[in-house]
């Protein structure tokens, strides 16, 4: 009952916060937004080495968190005509080099041993979550905004708290269909397509002259999504699963750490990005 409060009081206020935050202050390419996300990739960052180091030897996570929080400001200023996003990718390349070059100059001690793990470690910190929270940036990039931004939420959030709603009332007697998360229901994950589905039918009636009227359009762009966001929620268990690890964190009253509620958005943020961009243009 403890948990079902906790969780409760995190929809009902955190939500509201991120969503007002996106809505009401979209000044200088939405500043607030991206100070509060390279804030949660920062804390996501060392939640992820923490699961990672339980089985391998982890690149430092400091250093991770000065070259992701590098890559959203870089894409934050894009966004404000400072220079081209194209300098994004040269970045990465830059600091792929560097992960490598520090191993080989680590390695002129003659200590191989967890050369292997930790480069894999520093190229997979890049990309999760740091590569994939560009994403969540880049989305200020589209015609209002302000607007795409709380579609996206509103639709990873519907996905994952639906989900939550149906598994508790309905999914009792349907669990254990997936190994990496046996307490996911097959009623959970109903809802976790009709939150977003739902979404879409009134984004359709509140925002119907800014996207045309495309509610087909909008149906698809909510699967697509909803899918992205259900197989980040299984990543994330597989990877706690693999580690021994119960929740990535405890920052989050009845969720557990920032990546375990970062993880539905990292994954369904390319793909609404990607979806949106072919569904309705833009950009």
């Amino acid at each position: 009952m403890r948990k079902l409060i906790e969780r409760l009081l995190v929809f009902f206020i955190g939500g509201p916060l991120i969503l007002a935050s996106i809505y009401f202050f979209p000044h200088y390419n939405f500043l607030v937004y991206h100070i509060m996300l390279i804030s949660a990739a920062v804390i996501a960052n060392f939640e992820i080495y923490n699961i990672l180091s339980q089985k391998i030897h982890s690149y430092p996570p400091k250093i991770m968190s000065v070259f992701g929080s590098v890559l959203i400001l870089l894409s934050y200023f894009a966004g404000l005509k400072f220079f081209s996003g194209k300098y994004l990718f040269d970045a990465f390349g830059i600091i792929i080099a560097f992960i490598m070059i520090s191993e080989a100059v680590f390695s002129f001690g003659g200590t191989f041993t967890n050369s292997i793990s930790r480069l894999a470690s520093g190229i997979f910190m890049l990309l999760y979550p740091w590569g994939l929270s560009i994403y969540l940036s880049v989305l200020t990039v589209f015609p209002n905004a302000n607007k795409v931004l709380l579609i996206f939420y509103l639709m990873t959030f519907a996905s994952d708290s639906i989900a939550w709603f149906f598994g508790m009332i309905l999914g009792k007697n349907n669990r254990g269909l997936i190994k990496a998360s046996p307490k996911k229901s097959i009623a959970g994950f109903i809802g976790g397509y009709a939150g977003p589905v739902a979404v879409a039918f009134l984004v359709h009636k509140i925002f119907y002259k800014e996207f045309g009227g495309k509610l087909t359009e909008l149906i698809i762009l909510s699967v697509l999504t909803a899918s992205a966001a259900i197989l980040g929620d299984m990543i994330e268990s597989i990877l706690k699963r693999s580690a021994d690890v119960k929740d990535s964190g405890k920052i989050i009253l009845g969720r557990g750490g920032i990546l375990d509620s970062l993880d539905s958005l990292l994954l369904a943020a390319p793909v609404f990005y990607v979806s949106f961009k072919f569904l309705f243009g833009g950009r």
